[in-house]
């Protein structure tokens, strides 16, 4: 059978009439167990081992996650799945972790161990033939519709100019971190060079952008600035620069750090990458539309979030699935554009069904379990649903998979606002805001409707007013709210006059509407009283 993940390659479960003997698999099992560039926790070696034994047993149909959380990680026999994803991170890890191992060491094995995405059975396909190693190597993701369309980023080493031997590697060890933290943005294909961009369009291979950088260091501090190059117009779309003291410097922790805050700059929406390929595709008509430009309409509608650009990002990513398009990343948009068509009517009641809602949101998760934005739109339709602990477990799943990662602390922080963990919730968001340049705007509304809830409406006015940037009717309701509340009639009476040209009907669809973000009947209430101070009662 073919291997999904690198169809190029046969694949073939071990058995007596499989291409290799169980003697030769297990010797390239005992090679990338040894190897000290299969960086994995001593969990992880026997999660591996044990799922290429029990194949090699002819077990594997019994290959399951309540096998592996049972006989690897101990777990009991009430194991739940639903509950208690360690599995499920610990596969994803596992994976990247080989995919690592054959990138730096293992390219010419003569036989690649890979578990493929959505399964935990192991395939055994065919390495290389054998013949000298280039002096680069590609780390493409997984070729589906989404990823032959989405751009290739080409990571070059940071140049160490500070002429101190403790930091030479220090520019490699940047690379690597990014090529790691950038492999979870399921719409960039990314590549690594020693030699650079010159040497790759050699191969015929021509990367949309770079991003590379230097390294400097005086007597006091360590500095690193990194930018971003778009390929096709030689223009240096990015830049920023990082310090720290040297008397504290933590390399590992700091290129970690530095990969980090790179990666959710430019890669995720609204990201500049996304910002640069969005002007591209701007004018494209929907049947013109490849996956990736159809997701690029979704990303518009979200630094939007107006009825013009939903229907626009419906129409695109609708055409893409049903043409066919396997990828989790757009049936977890088209998931999350149902929830806010039900939630912000933009199209009024009735066109959004929460429960295709649901299923789209399951086959996104389903197509990319590993994925944080998977389990963050199974939040959103659940906290609709009013299944609210569903929700919170499905955010608590989406921050365990990438605990450390700035791609989407923002909207996990907003998520648990909105579920009533308070003060995590704003951490988690004030965190991203500081950190992150581009940050989603709407998280506001989570931090306006903790200050609103503790009545400390000053600040809650504040964060009311940054909501406004986001262009839906929830700027001035909480503005004029948090105006009738403060006493203030007049401001809050204009607030409430501009709420009611967005959304006509609100005085019959108010409460509906509030009870779609607001899940508790006391800040509910308060919501409704501050409005009424402002002039505007509603049924």
């Amino acid at each position: 059978m073919k291997n999904k993940n690198n169809p190029g390659l046969s694949s073939v479960e071990a058995d007596p009439a499989s291409r290799w003997s169980s003697e030769a698999i297990r010797a390239q099992l005992k090679r990338i167990l040894g190897h000290a560039e299969f960086q994995a926790t001593d969990k992880m070696h026997d999660f591996l081992r044990f799922v290429v034994e029990e194949t090699l047993a002819g077990r594997s149909r019994h290959i399951k996650g309540f096998t592996i959380a049972t006989e690897v990680y101990g777990r009991g026999a009430d194991f739940d799945a639903a509950h208690d994803p360690v599995v499920r991170i610990q596969a994803g890890r596992l994976r990247r972790a080989i995919e690592r191992y054959y990138l730096v060491s293992g390219g010419q094995d003569p036989i690649r161990i890979e578990i493929p995405k959505g399964s935990y059975v192991p395939v055994f396909a065919k390495g290389p033939d054998s013949k000298p190693l280039p002096s680069r190597r590609l780390a493409f993701q997984t070729q589906n519709t989404l990823a032959e369309s989405c751009p290739l980023l080409l990571i070059t080493p940071f140049e160490d100019l500070t002429e101190k031997p403790e930091f030479t590697h220090l520019g490699l060890g940047i690379a690597a971190e990014l090529e790691t933290e950038l492999g979870h943005c399921a719409d960039l294909r990314i590549t690594q060079d020693h030699e650079g961009i010159l040497s790759m369009e050699k191969l015929g291979i021509r990367p949309d952008f770079t991003v590379g950088g230097s390294i400097f260091c005086d007597d006091r501090s360590l500095k690193v600035i990194a930018r971003l190059i778009d390929n096709r117009t030689g223009v240096h779309l990015w830049t920023d620069s990082f310090k720290l003291p040297l008397e504290s410097a933590h390399l590992i922790d700091f290129q970690e750090n530095i990969a980090n805050l790179i990666s959710a700059q430019i890669a995720p929406e609204p990201g500049v990458i996304v910002r640069a390929m969005t002007t591209v595709s701007r004018h494209r008509s929907t049947p013109n539309l490849t996956t990736y430009e159809a997701v690029l309409k979704g990303y518009s509608y979200w630094e939007k979030i107006d009825a013009v650009s939903y229907q626009q990002a419906l129409e695109a990513l609708q055409h893409v699935v049903n043409n066919g398009c396997d990828s989790g990343r757009v049936f977890t948009m088209l998931s999350l554009l149902y929830a806010d068509n039900i939630a912000l009517e933009h199209y009024g009641p009735g066109r959004s069904s929460l429960n295709d809602a649901l299923h789209l949101a399951r086959e996104g998760a389903l197509l990319e379990p590993c994925n944080q934005m998977s389990h963050i739109a199974l939040s959103r339709i659940h906290f609709l649903r009013n299944d609210l602990d569903q929700a919170l477990s499905d955010v608590e799943t989406a921050l365990a998979l990438q605990p450390e990662s700035l791609f989407f602390l923002d909207r996990i922080g907003y998520m648990l606002t909105l579920l009533g963990e308070w003060d995590r919730g704003e951490q988690f968001t004030r965190k991203a805001i500081r950190l992150n340049p581009f940050y989603r705007v709407f998280v506001h509304y989570g931090l306006w409707l903790n200050a609103f809830r503790q009545k400390k409406y000053k600040r809650a006015l504040e964060e009311s007013e940054r909501i406004a940037e986001t262009g839906i009717f929830w700027g001035p309701l909480s503005r004029a709210a948090t105006l009738g509340l403060l006493g203030r009639s007049a401001e809050g009476e204009d607030a409430a006059r501009q709420l009611l040209l967005m959304k006509p009907n609100f005085r019959e669809r108010g409460r509906l509407l509030i009870r779609h973000y607001v899940k508790f009947p006391e800040i509910a209430d308060q919501l409704v009283e501050g409005l009424a101070f402002a002039g505007l009662n509603i049924d």
